[in-house]
């Protein structure tokens, strides 16, 4: 397949809905309370795995 200057912005275009897409999905989990903070999650990991490796 040969780039020329249209299959390019073809293909940015292609990729800016999906980033789009993804984005919106984001944005819905947001508003939804689907999400949690990066260090609560980030301490429930490290909470089990301490657990579990205890229990080894």
């Amino acid at each position: 397949m040969k780039l020329t200057k249209e299959t390019m912005s073809d293909a940015l275009k292609e990729t800016s809905i999906e980033l789009l897409a993804i984005l919106a999905k984001a944005q819905e989990d947001v508003s939804c309370e689907r999400t949690a903070p990066l260090k609560e999650t980030m301490d429930n990991i490290r909470k089990d795995l301490k657990s579990s490796k205890s229990h080894q």
